[in-house]
């Protein structure tokens, strides 16, 4: 049994021999071409440049900054490239580096982030392009609606605040100290509502619409080397090569069948 397994074997690696042997130089032409396309794969790689930009705002959510990166996505996709340069004030040939724009959350200590990554097919030019981004958003009318009247509400409430606490002021020189349980009272109101006052100042210092938290830009590389690009594309060609061959010596073999029976 083992002789008999040997001989198949044997058998098996000598049919392999004659017919590498047979279409050595159809093997070689296609290891070659497989070899070439590989080094021609490697070289004539474009790499893709990826921009990201993580964005924060108190007053627009990220669903709504969501909505307009797709408006501005779908512009790109139709190869609008004269909207897309208006809207984010910058000119067209900079605008036709951007290949797609997306936006994802991202949530960060309690807060949810917008993360609009952007495809650039080149990167010269585009060194403000997180600001220009900015200049869109912050251009929407809509949504310097939202966030114009939230300034609006932040200084109302401000102008409601210092009236109370000037009530305040003045309840405490009518009462000339005639009273300390109603002194303290005023006194713990002023404190509460002067805490409340620095708080809205600091919010509406702060409130520049759309922050930007981070910049970041990374390039793609090819998926492999140039000698494992050379390796896979020559094996692949290799296999299609001994596929040929192997329809060829089928088509001989029947062809003498063929010629026998007759």
């Amino acid at each position: 049994m083992k002789t008999t397994n040997e001989s198949d074997t044997m058998e098996v690696l000598l049919n392999i021999y004659l017919f590498c042997k047979k279409f050595m130089i159809l093997l070689l032409v296609f290891l070659v071409l497989g070899v070439a396309c590989g080094i021609y794969k490697y070289k004539s790689f474009k790499p893709v440049f990826g921009k990201q930009v993580l964005i924060y705002s108190e007053d627009v959510s990220y669903i709504l900054l969501k909505q307009f990166t797709v408006s501005l996505s779908n512009d790109i996709d139709a190869g609008n490239y004269s909207a897309v340069a208006q809207k984010m004030y910058m000119d067209e040939n900079t605008a036709r580096k951007i290949a797609d724009a997306k936006t994802d959350s991202v949530a960060l200590r309690g807060k949810v982030y917008a993360l609009t990554m952007f495809t650039l097919r080149d990167t010269a030019g585009t060194a403000d392009f997180s600001k220009h981004y900015i200049k869109y958003l912050s251009g929407v009318e809509y949504l310097r609606t939202i966030m114009d009247n939230n300034k609006l509400r932040y200084t109302k409430i401000l102008e409601k605040i210092d009236q109370k606490l000037k009530e305040l002021d003045g309840m405490q020189l009518k009462s000339g100290g005639s009273s300390t349980v109603m002194m303290n009272d005023s006194y713990r109101e002023y404190v509460d509502l002067y805490s409340k006052k620095m708080d809205y100042e600091e919010r509406l210092k702060s409130k520049s619409g759309i922050d930007i938290i981070r910049e970041s830009t990374a390039a793609s590389s090819p998926r492999f080397g140039m000698v494992m690009s050379c390796m896979i594309y020559g094996m692949i060609f290799l296999v299609f090569g001994a596929v040929i061959g192997f329809f060829i010596e089928l088509f001989g073999k029947l062809r003498k069948l063929e010629k026998s029976r007759k």
